[in-house]
C-alpha cells in the first residue's frame, strides 16, 4: 500500500496516487482535500479522483480543532467522511495530530469501538485525521437534557465500561 503525497498516510487498501480534488481545498488545504479524496474513493471501490466531494460542512464543538464533515458519491453512493484539524495557533494546547491517529489506530487493535482512521497528514501543529463517520451526538448538553436521548442516558455508563473493557 503506498502512502499518498506530502507523506500522508492511510490504513485503507488500494490507497493510490490522487487525480481529481474538488473545490475543498479552499475550506481543509489541499493536502487534505487529496487525502480525503483519496479515502472517499477506497469506501466507495472506484478510481482515485472518480467521486464527488461535496463541500465539507462544519461541525460545532471543538475548542482546539476544526471538524468538519464530506460526503462523497460515485455511482449512488455515498460515503461520510470526518475531518479534523489542528487549528492555527493551537500547537501545544493538544496532544499531537499524529499522537491521537497512533491511540485511535491502538485503541481499535484492542477492540475499543473508535472511528476507523482513513487517512491523516501535515506537519505539527498544521496536521489532520481523516476518520470514518460514526452517527450519534457529541454535544453533552444535548445529551443530557434531550428527551431524545433519555434510553442513551440510561445505558450510557454500561456502554462506556464495555468497551473500555475490551
Amino acid at each position: 500500500m503506498g502512502d499518498p503525497p506530502g507523506g500522508a498516510s492511510s490504513d485503507l487498501e488500494g490507497f493510490s496516487d490522487i487525480e481529481g480534488v474538488s473545490d475543498i481545498e479552499g475550506v481543509i488545504g489541499s493536502e487534505a482535500a487529496e487525502a480525503v479524496s483519496a479515502a472517499a474513493s477506497a469506501l466507495l471501490g472506484c478510481a482515485t479522483g472518480s467521486a464527488v466531494l461535496a463541500q465539507p460542512r462544519r461541525l460545532s464543538g471543538g475548542a482546539s480543532r476544526l471538524t468538519f464533515e464530506v460526503e462523497a458519491e460515485w455511482q449512488g453512493s455515498t460515503a461520510r467522511l470526518i475531518v479534523q484539524q489542528e487549528r492555527p495557533g493551537s500547537k501545544g494546547a493538544n496532544l499531537p495530530m499524529a499522537t491521537q491517529v497512533d491511540l485511535l489506530r491502538a485503541a481499535a487493535s484492542q477492540g475499543v469501538p473508535v472511528p476507523a482512521v482513513l487517512g491523516s497528514g501535515g506537519e505539527a501543529g498544521a496536521g489532520f485525521v481523516i476518520l470514518g463517520f460514526v452517527d450519534g451526538e457529541s454535544v453533552a448538553r444535548r445529551i443530557l437534557r434531550d428527551d431524545s436521548f433519555s434510553h442513551a442516558r440510561s445505558t450510557l455508563a454500561s456502554d462506556a465500561g464495555r468497551a473500555l473493557a475490551a
